[in-house]
């Protein structure tokens, strides 16, 4: 992983990843628990640098919103496990064990906003009520998370302070929140 992060190596690396793509996607499936975590950040890894030094990746995936970004996949994705794992009573704990390592993903109120509002296209199955209702419960889970930064009761040791740079981004997601759903809120009710 760390070859990747190195900005001068990333373009010598093509042939390299290319060579080994598949070995690597295989990684992900491994039987080893840590291999298959540290394969799973790998290709996230390189996903992220691709979309960096490829403008016309870039422009292609900002174009996709809603239910065709890679985003609106892993959300619906994510209230799929959320509704078959059986566990309605605790979205709270699913956002905070995923907060650390997907925050970005949580924090897309503008794609889960997407997802309810958007009609589905031809051919594309709508979301059913109950994957709303999820949906909508694991968004107030993400907003509560990040506008309050504490972990839900059971989590953690009681109230911790913050450190500065902790409290700018609560600021800022505040403010990132009350921005987005100042728009969008009438739309949604």
């Amino acid at each position: 992983q760390s070859l990747y992060t190195n900005r001068e190596l990333f373009p010598k690396l093509e042939l390299f990843t290319n060579r080994f793509k598949d070995r690597i996607v295989s990684m992900t499936l491994d039987k080893e628990y840590d291999v298959a975590v540290e394969a799973i950040r790998l290709v996230t890894l390189i996903l992220q640098l691709f979309s960096r030094h490829d403008p016309q990746a870039e422009e292609a995936l900002a174009k996709r919103r809603g239910r065709n970004s890679p985003n609106g996949n892993l959300i619906r994705m994510l209230v799929l496990f959320f509704l078959e794992s059986e566990l309605h009573e605790h979205a709270a704990y699913l956002v905070d064990s995923l907060w650390e390592s997907s925050q970005e993903l949580l924090k897309d109120w503008e794609c889960m906003t997407e997802l309810l509002l958007e009609e589905p296209v031809q051919g594309e199955e709508a979301m059913s009520d109950r994957q709303e209702s999820a949906l909508i419960e694991l968004m107030v889970c993400t907003i509560r998370q990040a506008a309050e930064a504490h972990p839900p009761v059971g989590r953690g040791t009681g109230k911790r302070v913050l450190t500065a740079k902790e409290r700018k981004t609560q600021i800022d997601d505040r403010n990132k929140l009350t921005e987005h759903f100042i728009i969008t809120l009438p739309m949604l009710l």
